[in-house]
């Protein structure tokens, strides 16, 4: 049983994870990380749904969504220094402040 709890743990906190990375997407203006996150979102929720009826734990592809859930912070960070540099660039008063993701 505490196996199973932790396993909806693991799918609810990847969730929520990418909800918060769509929002952050869509407020530092990065439009194809925002429709990354809602993919992953969508195939989730696909995944939770299809768990019902087979067995989840050795699926490659929803451990591959779990994982990149958690790796995509890093990725929206590095697009806003990389964005902000490139502001910078062309405005030489620009700052290079950048926001963490959660």
């Amino acid at each position: 049983m505490p196996g199973l709890l932790l396993f909806f743990a693991i799918q609810i906190s990847s969730f929520l994870s990418a909800g918060k990375l769509r929002k952050f997407a869509a407020r530092v203006q990065q439009p194809f990380l925002q429709h990354v996150a809602i993919g992953l979102q969508a195939g989730l929720i696909g995944s939770f749904v299809a768990l019902i009826f087979v067995s989840g734990q050795v699926q490659k592809l929803f451990w591959f969504q779990i994982f990149l859930t958690m790796c995509l912070p890093a990725v929206l960070k590095s697009a806003r220094y990389s964005s902000a540099r490139r502001l910078r660039a062309s405005s030489p008063h620009a700052s290079l402040e950048v926001p963490s993701v959660g």
